[in-house]
């Protein structure tokens, strides 16, 4: 675990020149950028210390039991936990954290990683067994006499229920050893991708073997639940979701990775249906979300994917994705095509990775009530019933939230004023991502830029 102290004073925004700033809004107006500015030593510095410092506030306040969550505190000098917000998404984003810590290891080598990766594994043992289903994956487990906890799971779901006092209506107590732990229910498929995309990069970019034993572990306990339903996502109280054809053959990627003796022959049967046919696409002026969840899945299937006859169709897949949205600013989407091998002919990806990173904001993150609606100046489209930017915003302006590369660039209004906290996942992860596939410099050298 990182220490803040040492990060807390340092100067961790390096602003972006002229030029890169108009190179990033080029890109943003569908422009072509011939040479992108790359990062001086000074921006890349600047850079690895803001995604240090995120890292280390994400794990100073924002694991309450080892799994994500933002904070509602009772003030912006952070004394006091009022409240857990957003924790209904928290396995999803436990895992983007896991995914992180893999890369950040990956290319640190560094041991408190290690320890990082098994405490959060650990908190997923907890949500594969705290329902009495081994192997189906809550979205949340915590001590039902914590006050910040029992102000969330108390309504959590359509609110208070009148049959069980002091539980919302997909709150439950725990299941044996768990008794003194309350679970978040009605998990769906976002649960499960995001809990998947965590488990397999840790796997594939981790090599020790305690780590990779207990990812099997959770992997096969997770299949065999699933598998025992039907591929029905079931949490015992009467919910149900289905597995679509993608996350199926997903998870079965992972698991014949981990045990291609078991897992690889249903896999390349269920992966059957999702490489003959035409693929999601990615969206703009919409709810943007399963755009992140789309990226995912078929990042992890280009990554573990070792056939050659299969591998090709994921990568020109994620590159379809990559040129549909390479005018969104999202370095989280371009992190995750470089990453995979993507070809970056024109430099958008790099641009928007190394860009957008450097101008994100420092920590901490608070949510923010944001307008841009009232800005005249601002080129704007009617798309569904509602108004959107036309050309995505700088991160800057853009509405804060969780996991901010899930929300549309285009949005112009939302959030709040209030001391509510982000944990910042969405700087840690492009950066460590980057900085493994070589988009990002280290600062201790240049590459082509002034220092």
């Amino acid at each position: 675990m990182l220490c803040l102290s040492g990060l807390a004073a340092a100067d961790v925004q390096a602003e972006l020149t002229e030029e890169q700033v108009n190179a990033l809004q080029a890109l943003g107006h569908q422009r072509p950028v011939e040479d992108w500015p790359e990062l001086s030593a000074a921006q890349a510095r600047a850079l690895k210390e803001k995604a240090e410092r995120y890292l280390a506030d994400c794990q100073k306040y924002h694991q309450p039991f080892g799994l994500s969550a933002d904070i509602l505190f009772s003030g912006y000098d952070r004394a006091k936990v009022e409240k857990y917000e957003g924790i209904g998404d928290s396995a999803t984003w436990t895992g983007h954290y896991l995914a992180a810590l893999a890369f950040r290891y990956a290319v640190t080598a560094d041991t408190n990683t290690i320890a990082d990766i098994r405490r959060a594994l650990d908190a997923y043992e907890v949500l594969a067994r705290v329902t009495g289903l081994a192997g189906y994956m809550a979205r949340f487990a915590g001590p039902a006499d914590d006050p910040a906890y029992q102000r969330y799971y108390s309504v959590y779901g359509k609110g208070a229920d009148p049959n069980r006092p002091g539980y919302g209506t997909s709150a439950y107590p725990g299941k044996g050893k768990y008794t003194n732990l309350v679970w978040l229910g009605n998990s769906s498929r976002d649960v499960y991708i995001g809990v998947n995309l965590g488990l397999a990069t840790v796997h594939r970019l981790v090599p020790d073997a305690k780590i990779r034993a207990q990812v099997k572990g959770l992997v096969e306990l997770i299949l065999r639940q699933l598998m025992g339903e039907g591929w029905l996502i079931k949490d015992g109280q009467g919910h149900t979701t289905v597995c679509t054809p993608t996350l199926i053959a997903t998870l079965l990627r992972t698991g014949a990775t981990v045990n291609p003796r078991r897992y690889q022959s249903l896999y390349d049967e269920k992966a059957r249906p999702v490489l003959i046919g035409s693929g999601g696409g990615i969206c703009k002026y919409c709810d943007y979300f399963p755009n992140n969840l789309l990226y995912a899945m078929i990042y992890v299937l280009a990554t573990l994917e070792a056939d050659p006859a299969k591998k090709p169709y994921y990568e020109a897949h994620l590159r379809r994705m990559w040129l549909q949205s390479s005018d969104h600013l999202n370095p989280y989407f371009a992190a995750l095509y470089l990453s995979a091998g993507g070809e970056d002919v024109d430099g958008a990806a790099r641009a928007t990775v190394q860009g957008v990173l450097s101008d994100f904001p420092s920590p901490p993150r608070w949510s923010e009530k944001t307008e841009n609606s009232r800005r005249r100046e601002l080129e704007l489209v009617q798309m569904g019933g509602k108004q959107w930017a036309k050309y995505a915003l700088p991160i800057r302006e853009r509405v804060p939230s969780d996991f901010i590369w899930q929300r549309s660039p285009f949005q112009l209004d939302g959030s709040g004023d209030a001391p509510l906290a982000y944990p910042g996942i969405d700087l840690v992860l492009p950066y460590w991502m980057g900085r493994q596939c070589g988009v990002i410099p280290t600062g201790e050298e240049t590459t082509g830029a002034k220092p």
